[in-house]
This record gives C-alpha cells, structure tokens and sequence, in this order.
C-alpha cells in the first residue's frame, strides 16, 4: 500500500464523493443519537430520521454552527 497523507488523498478525491461520505458519517451520528434518546419504533425512529438528514435541514444546522 503506497505511503499516502490524508491530505493528498483528499486532493484526489472529488468534493462530491467527500460530500457523500460526509453525509453518511451525519446520517450514522443521528442514527445513534435517536436510538439513544428515543425508545421508538424503528418506523417513527426512521421519520424522525429523514426529517433531520435532508438538504434544509442541514443547512438550518450548519447556519446555527457557523458564525
């Protein structure tokens, strides 16, 4: 395996794919969250879910995070 920094490595990956796995790593995050905190069904646990993993809804996180 070549000797490879994380850094140059992700010069050679497109933003679009670092976006996909960026919003998989958020959409695991909120997944342990709701399991955590709430004792649901997997159903109502999966529509709380896609209300908090969608475009608007991250853009409303990222407003609040970023100054």
């Amino acid at each position: 395996m070549e000797n490879t920094s994380v850094h140059s490595l992700a010069d050679e990956i497109s933003p679009l794919t670092l976006a996909f796995v960026g919003d998989g790593v958020y959409d695991l995050l909120v997944r342990e969250y709701l399991v955590r905190k709430a004792n649901r069904s997997v159903g109502e646990l999966n529509k709380i879910k896609v209300s908090l993993v969608n475009c608007k809804s991250q853009a409303q996180f990222a407003k609040i995070l970023m100054p």
